[in-house]
């Protein structure tokens, strides 16, 4: 539990070991887990660990992306080398650390993990940039739901665990919620999404002044929140059905990966969707002396209570509610249970309590920089976010360990001499959880030197809940990350992970678009870099509950092989982006991503996109084509471009994303600022294609003329500078040449 003010225990690493041993009890109750020798180790490892060792599967005269013929070689070798450097036994000593206890955002503990983690990316020989915050986060001190009709039952939530719960796991809780003490009928609407509440409205059931019982699933909690606030309900219950996470799935934890009957999911319900970051100072970093506005002024707080509850405590609401049975969609698996709506009336009644302490508090980020040699200007990022509601073991405790691999495997390279042609940055970021907060404020204050030479942002979040590998990416960034999986070995048997990929995807992949949900947000939206997001996926039944545990972590990843691998996919993507001639950016698949989501919104509203845009489309595609084209010319051409034409050539490849950016923003959402993808204001996660347009067509905000326009000109400006840059690389081949 949080301690008076909500700050959390102050137990230092000397203390009171017991959410240490509760953890580790888990792990050691099931069995000793298998790790994977140390790179050189004499002792055999594993079949999986053996795999994670491995080096890349393609030859080693294999042409990559952006690198001119002549430095192939030696970039294999190093490859080879980072690769054998990578460490599982370290990763797995370094998760036990981050799970000793709870990295909730705000509290001494995961202060005390800030300066841990730099003083180990600090002792790899890397440079510590360190960049702290003043930001309004709401520590929960109360929260709580009792039904006081047809009896009184509860208070719930529960006890979690099968134990004692240790003294600093934060209450389950939702992040934001407005504080509350409210008692009032229930009603139960399912997702909470505006399909929902249409029946509940055609059925005749009142949401106004009620409490609403609604199951996760289907868009971002926070956006529940709001459709519950905007019909004027008196607070929100959000609960975990089994049939979406739970048994149903499968075995559930410790025996398995799917959410067990007390877990309950937290999790920020802010209004992130109109703009990530601390919810008093949008577009502005939160330093100490910013300008703030009042919390009540703030458009994405939420102004009504909310609740999360595990389905063992949902039960109970849930089995109050009469009325007629909801419909065969709304049903949920909660054993002996029949789903109905309610009436709406006394007779389903619950008194609802939140309370928090809410001030402003200090977050930091941990910034790791190796500088570079030959491009020192430019700057290929990764991170991870570094807090969790509870041990976040999966979420996101093997993003950070990957960093942390990372920092030990750049460092070792560093010290034998090796340095990276463009700086290298690792960032753990602060309160991902609350709302993307220390991501947003570090690309706000950085704002200018990301649009002025950041090539790529990789980001780690979750990167093992199975064997599944999969990833999204900024439409240039697509054929650097298929290449990655091509060089890489599957984590068994024969073949690689895109051997594997394209099997289940039954046919060559297409990495998947960013919206958000993570890190990369900030970065993709507000400073126009392209980013990448991967990981090994499968169930993450725990997800933001205390199961998220090292005992979840040997379920999915007995031998932490996956969480090896993992590190070595950051590892190429890294070095590839930091040693490449040319950032490995393809200009034609930006293009073609335009013009595939344009043909589906004038398939979705037909007659509606006016002509014009074939042509302008036309033009892009070709431009970019030819772009592409004249990039590959002069890295295989047989003079050797000069390291100043390299770098002019390399700032107009990264910048190619940021000529989507607007700085007017989106209608209704100035903070977002790319025009060709945002996320979308409806689930509040997924990818959204030319959101300005296609927004203002489904009369959600903004004028389809006024957005068409602005689009259609933004589409020529870009085909323009891609016939720049066209030029621009003849030209140094023509000149290289005549040298």
């Amino acid at each position: 539990m949080t301690s008076g003010d909500g700050t959390g225990s102050c137990r230092g690493r000397s203390g009171d070991p017991r959410a240490r041993r509760w953890v580790l009890a888990r792990v050691l109750a099931l069995s000793t887990l298998a790790l994977p020798a140390t790179a050189g180790d004499a002792t055999p490892a594993p079949a999986g660990a053996r795999a994670a060792a491995g080096g890349p599967t393609s030859t080693a005269d294999a042409t990559l992306l952006g690198f001119r013929p002549e430095r192939v070689a030696a970039q294999r070798a190093l490859e080879q080398r980072a690769l054998a450097l990578t460490d599982g036994q370290r990763m797995f000593g370094e998760l036990l650390e981050l799970t000793d206890r709870p990295r909730l955002a705000g509290t001494h503990a995961e202060r005390e993990e800030f300066f841990r983690l730099a003083h180990e990316l600090q002792e790899q020989g890397l440079r510590i940039d360190p960049s702290a915050y003043q930001v309004w986060l709401p520590l929960p001190l109360e929260a709580r739901i009792e039904r006081t009709a047809p009896s009184s039952a509860g208070p719930f939530p529960g006890p979690e665990g099968d134990g004692p719960t240790p003294e600093d796991v934060v209450m389950p809780c939702s992040g934001y919620a407005a504080d509350g003490d409210v008692e009032a009928p229930l009603v139960y609407a399912n997702r909470g999404l505006p399909d929902d509440y249409a029946l509940l409205e055609a059925l005749g059931v009142p949401v106004e002044g009620r409490i609403v019982l609604a199951r996760y699933g289907g868009s971002y909690r926070g956006v529940k929140v709001r459709e519950a606030e905007r019909r004027g309900a008196a607070g929100v219950v959000l609960f975990s059905d089994p049939a979406d996470d739970g048994f149903a799935k499968g075995p559930v934890h410790p025996d398995g990966p799917w959410r067990p009957a007390g877990a309950v999911q937290r999790g920020s319900v802010v209004y992130g969707f109109l703009y990530p970051g601390d919810p008093l100072t949008p577009g502005t970093p939160a330093l100490r002396d910013a300008e703030r506005i009042d919390p009540s002024d703030s458009p994405i707080l939420p102004r009504i209570p909310c609740l999360p509850l595990a389905w063992r405590d949902a039960a109970p609401l849930l089995s109050a509610l009469g009325g007629p049975a909801a419909p065969p969609a709304w049903q949920g698996a909660i054993p002996d249970l029949v789903y109905r709506i309610g009436r709406g009336d006394d007779s389903a009644r619950a008194h609802l309590v939140t309370r928090s302490a809410a001030r402003t508090r200090e977050i930091a980020n941990v910034i790791a920089v190796l500088p570079g040699r030959r491009f020192p200007e430019q700057r290929v990022l990764l991170g991870a976010h570094r807090d969790s509601w509870v041990y976040g073991a999966a979420d996101n405790g093997g993003g950070t360990a990957t960093i942390v691999e990372l920092g030990h495997v750049l460092g070792a390279l560093a010290s034998e001499g090796w340095r990276p042609d463009r700086t290298l940055v690792l960032g753990l970021w602060d309160a991902e959880e609350w709302n993307l907060i220390g991501s947003t404020e570090y690309v706000e204050e950085h704002v200018d030197a990301l649009r002025a030479g950041a090539v790529a942002y990789v980001n780690i979040d979750s990167p093992v809940t199975g064997d599944d590998f999969g990833a999204s990416c900024s439409p240039s960034l697509r054929e650097l990350v298929l290449e990655v999986a091509r060089d890489l070995p599957a984590l068994s048997g024969d073949g690689s992970l895109l051997d594997d990929w394209t099997a289940r995807n039954g046919g060559p992949p297409v990495p998947g678009g960013l919206g958000s949900g993570s890190d990369f947000g900030p970065f993709l939206q507000y400073a126009g870099v392209a980013c990448a997001d991967f990981g090994f996926g499968g169930a993450l039944g725990p997800y933001h509950a205390l199961q998220d545990d090292m005992a979840y972590v040997h379920t999915v990843d007995p031998d932490m092989s996956r969480h090896a691998r993992s590190a070595q996919v950051a590892l190429l993507l890294a070095l590839r982006l930091a040693q490449a001639d040319l950032p490995p950016l393809t200009q034609s698949s930006t293009a073609g991503f335009v013009r595939d989501a344009l043909t589906a919104l004038g398939a979705a509203h037909p007659g509606r996109v006016p002509d014009e845009f074939a042509a302008a489309v036309d033009a892009l595609v070709s431009a970019a084509a030819r772009a592409d084209a004249a990039m590959a010319a002069l890295l295989a051409s047989d003079a050797t471009p000069s390291d100043e034409t390299l770098h002019t050539l390399g700032l107009r490849l990264a910048g190619a994303e940021r000529r989507g950016l607007d700085d007017a923003g989106l209608p209704g959402r100035p903070w977002f600022r790319h025009l060709l993808v945002s996320t979308s204001p409806v689930d509040g996660y997924g990818t959204l294609a030319l959101p300005g347009l296609a927004l203002a067509l489904d009369g959600v905000d903004g004028d389809p003329k006024t957005e068409g326009l602005r689009l259609y000109a933004r589409l020529l400006e870009m085909a323009a500078a891609c016939s720049d840059d066209a030029r621009a690389a003849t030209a140094a081949t023509d000149g290289d040449d005549a040298r």
